[in-house]
């Protein structure tokens, strides 16, 4: 499978069991020009193991949006459909404990911070080099995911705009960080140099 030339995302962190979704945060995810996904992180350790669900917007059914909340269980129904996304979903399930590691002690020091940093390292083609080269262990991951829990408002944009890098990690050339409307990032020139 090839990975979208350009993928639009809205981003939704929480320690819920679920999260809210409108219309109006899924209207600039819609195909045909563009890959939308709607990406969720539950830091909820009685919910799930601090993983991302990255689902197609085009899957997200109408009568969820409507019941305004989709469970952890629907999430992860979605996730695990063969479709355009599985290789996204594997770049991030392998790099998300190691940039979260990496970076947790600058996104704490706030989005500004954070971004300036990813921005140089992703346009040197530098960011590997920060990574860990050792598996995060569960016991270490959990405590990260801890302290993003402490502020979840605060830690919200941070963990969108970290997100948005794991992803861009796999080759995006472009990245966009939209830090107050939808979507909240947009990827393209994947593979260009």
């Amino acid at each position: 499978m090839t990975w979208p030339a350009l993928v639009r995302a809205e981003v939704k962190f929480s320690t819920a069991s679920s999260v809210a979704l409108s219309e109006r945060e899924l209207a600039p995810l819609e195909p045909p020009d563009v890959t939308g996904i709607v990406a969720v992180l539950l830091a909820n350790p009685d919910i799930a193991r601090g993983e991302w669900f990255l689902v197609r917007q085009q899957d997200i059914k109408r009568r969820d949006v409507e019941r305004a909340s989709i469970t952890a269980d629907k999430l992860r129904s979605y996730a695990q459909q063969p479709d355009s996304l599985v290789p996204m979903r594997r770049h991030v399930d392998v790099h998300w404990r190691r940039f979260l590691s990496a970076f947790l002690s600058d996104l704490q020091k706030g989005q500004d911070h954070l971004k300036a940093l990813l921005e140089r390292n992703h346009k040197a083609s530098r960011i590997a080099t920060l990574l860990p080269t050792d598996d995060v262990l569960d016991l270490e991951h959990r405590e990260n995911l801890a302290v993003l829990s402490e502020d979840p408002k605060k830690m919200g944009k941070a963990v969108q705009l970290l997100l948005a890098y794991v992803i861009a990690h796999a080759g995006y050339r472009s990245v966009s960080v939209n830090p107050t409307g939808v979507p909240d990032f947009e990827l393209s020139a994947f593979g260009e140099d």
